[in-house]
């Protein structure tokens, strides 16, 4: 578990999580299709079938720094393409090998289902988890542990709880995929349409969670995720 202080250093560079449109263009989204249509892939358990991008890459170093124009310097942590049947369930982007988890990336590559991309949403939650990378299940006590970290049942170490609640609204229209109780606690920050091509930044601890694209009868859909820490 981080200290106190630990925690205070790492809220000096919390911020809004944005969008930006048109990040990468149609051919740079093209070049990353193709290179996840031929690239080793690991197929998880839980649906997603991920590929990890070779990082020197010309085009996705372009991307990356183009990236810290943005949030500023930092290192990467992590860059992969992942591809889902199933809509994403509460979690964080935190990663133990390094000690200061800065931003997550998400930039929308493709979607399949008759559906306009406008429908599906990333949602951005209040609180955070500094602590290590989770799945967020709170009232469990017993769960066949299917993902690359343990779910994590008690919230007491969840920065920022509150009673504000969640619109039934937000619930029914998006969020019909999480428990109940999984949410005690919690409340909505912002939610982002899923645009192609657009990155959607945010702070790798915060959590956050798809929207319940299989209710609207989508396929699946890709994207790539950069993870990184922070630079001095």
């Amino acid at each position: 578990m981080k200290s106190l202080a630990q925690i205070k250093e790492l809220e000096k560079y919390n911020s809004d999580p944005l969008q930006i449109e048109d990040f990468i263009s149609a051919e740079e989204n093209i070049e990353f299709c193709r290179f996840f249509d031929s690239a080793e892939k690991i197929e998880k358990n839980t649906g997603p079938v991920v590929a990890k991008i070779n990082t020197s890459n010309l085009i996705f170093s372009n991307i990356f720094n183009k990236l810290q124009e943005v949030i500023g310097p930092a290192e990467l942590m992590s860059a992969i393409i992942f591809k889902t049947p199933w809509a994403h369930v509460l979690h964080n982007d935190v990663d133990l090998r390094f000690s200061k988890p800065y931003k997550a990336v998400t930039i929308p590559l493709k979607l399949w289902g008759l559906v306009e991309d406008k429908d599906i949403k990333l949602l951005m939650f209040d609180q955070y988890y500094y602590h290590d990378g989770k799945k967020f299940m709170a009232g469990g006590t017993n769960f066949k542990n299917f993902y690359s970290y343990r779910p994590l049942f008690d919230y007491t170490n969840v920065s920022y709880k509150n009673d504000k609640g969640i619109a039934n609204e937000l619930i029914e229209n998006y969020l019909t995929h999480l428990k109940t109780e999984w949410l005690e606690g919690l409340s909505i920050h912002s939610y982002f349409p899923w645009k192609i091509n657009s990155a959607i930044i945010f702070d790798c601890a915060r959590l956050h969670c798809s929207s319940d694209f299989n209710a609207l009868n989508v396929e699946s859909k890709m994207a790539m995720s950069i993870f990184t820490a922070r630079k001095e």
